[in-house]
């Protein structure tokens, strides 16, 4: 009997601690239930906000975001970097009358320029390759009246006088245009003595009863084309002789010289050594961007532009690279200049953006230039082997300080993928050392060493060693007068 007695006890106790889970698992479950039903049934507002009830001052700045361009512009890749679209939304316009009224005044302060060329490979290039946003093309740019200023281009010699395709852009980007047409007028220099622009400025939303565009408004729309010279013919209609003045004075200073363009970036690349030498890595970066910039390289982050190729078919015949091809020139500072951005973000502590721009140097050089070894090697001796070597070795010094923080782990990763072995910093420290082995730049690696000591870089040992290298058997070739 006790046994009996003890086994019921046990049962009981059982039954009952099976009932009490279940009690908290059924009591969990529906903390679950309501909880997965306020997270899937968002809350609907029992009435709609009273946007009319709030004051003007507030709903003008509703409508000033919703007609905001930099809102509503959609960027996609185009050439070597990111062209624009506008896509303007107007539902707000249709909620009622006292909105559209309201509303209005808000769009209306944004200023549209529409321009009309004869060619419609022109509208394309704009689109596609200049990097321009723009507001329309094609026909519902022709549709289009609501522009304060109407810039027609023409071609009266080949007897093209009415322009047939337009695009319609916002005032601010008129600026990109006239710089994508200063461009194409370097590589052609035939181009525009054969073109006229005739310009006109209007009112688009109360022509019966026009009033006076302010000047400062005038100028922003007309002076960009200030950009654009030699042309064969100007008219303009509706603007303050004062502001024609201004751009025909601009139109008239020359387009500049390769010599000009040359000097200009050698002078901005030697400020930059000056701010990097005093530790002012900042101030450097700009020096050299604008050195790019003075050759017609754009630089915006990681894209590059490489511009204006034609206007350096041209050899120098005055000056510091009298003498000397123009493309040669640009081809030194280039890489020079690479050399220096790469010590730059260094210097910044951004050596991911260091190793991306001497990965993609060194591919160039080893891809594109140079269709095997050898002539890896010669073209690195006729540019100058210690350009070459700082790209390489500061590359690789680049890759050392982002091994060392796990920061960098993924991009360094990324890099595994690349042909040829590119990113192996073995062969970026053995090439440096093969280039920078001559006698003559000895004071080149005692000084890289030091820097790359100062910012954390160990280069491996006997990597820069004093013996000389076959390279310099080639010393007849090298270019040691561009570097004076």
């Amino acid at each position: 009997m006790d046994h009996v007695s003890i086994d019921i006890d046990e049962e009981s106790e059982d039954e009952a601690l099976t009932s009490e889970v279940l009690a908290a698992f059924d009591k969990l479950h529906e903390q679950l239930r309501r909880h997965r039903a306020l997270v899937v049934q968002p809350a609907v507002p029992r009435q709609p906000f009273p946007f009319m009830r709030l004051p003007l001052e507030l709903r003008e700045q509703v409508y000033d975001e919703y007609f905001r361009p930099e809102n509503r512009l959609e960027l996609y890749e185009a050439g070597e970097g990111i062209g624009g679209m506008y896509n303007f939304e107007f539902t707000l316009l249709r909620t009622s009358k006292q909105v559209y009224r309201e509303a209005l005044r808000s769009w209306r302060k944004n200023v549209f320029v529409r321009i009309e060329t004869p060619w419609p490979h022109a509208v394309h290039h704009i689109r596609s390759e200049g990097q321009v946003p723009i507001v329309a093309a094609g026909p519902r740019a022709l549709k289009c009246f609501q522009h304060r200023a109407l810039v027609q281009i023409t071609a009266p010699l080949h007897g093209v006088t009415v322009p047939d395709h337009a695009i319609v852009l916002l005032l601010e980007d008129v600026s990109k245009f006239t710089r994508v047409w200063y461009y194409s007028a370097l590589n052609y220099v035939s181009l525009n003595p054969q073109l006229c622009l005739i310009f006109a400025l209007r009112e688009p939303y109360t022509p019966r009863d026009p009033k006076p565009v302010p000047l400062e408004l005038q100028r922003k729309l007309l002076l960009p084309f200030g950009d654009v010279k030699d042309l064969y013919d100007t008219q303009m209609t509706g603007y303050d002789e004062s502001v024609i003045a201004e751009l025909r004075k601009a139109m008239k200073v020359p387009y500049p010289t390769v010599r000009e363009s040359c000097e200009l970036a050698t002078t901005l690349m030697d400020e930059g050594d000056l701010f990097l030498a005093t530790n002012q890595p900042q101030l450097a970066h700009i020096s050299y961007i604008k050195s790019f910039d003075a050759i017609h390289i754009k630089i915006s982050g990681r894209n590059r532009r490489i511009l204006a190729d034609g206007h350096f078919a041209d050899d120098i015949h005055e000056g510091r690279y009298a003498g000397q091809a123009a493309m040669t020139v640009r081809v030194v500072l280039r890489i020079r200049l690479v050399t220096r951005m790469i010590r730059t973000y260094i210097h910044l502590g951004q050596p991911n953006e260091a190793a991306f721009w001497g990965i993609r140097s060194i591919k160039l050089v080893r891809q594109g230039l140079s269709p095997n070894a050898d002539m890896d090697d010669f073209y690195s001796d006729f540019i100058g082997s210690s350009d070459i070597a700082m790209i390489y070795a500061w590359t690789a010094g680049a890759f050392q300080l982002m091994e060392a923080e796990e920061q960098w782990k993924e991009e360094i990763e990324g890099y595994a993928w690349e042909d040829g072995g590119v990113a192996d910093t073995e062969v970026m420290w053995r090439r440096a050392g093969l280039y920078l082995a001559s006698e003559r730049y000895a004071g080149e690696r005692k000084g890289m060493v030091e820097e790359m000591r100062r910012v954390g870089i160990k280069p491996p040992a006997g990597v820069f060693t004093d013996e000389a290298s076959e390279i310099d058997s080639m010393r007849h070739m090298d270019m040691g007068d561009v570097e004076s």
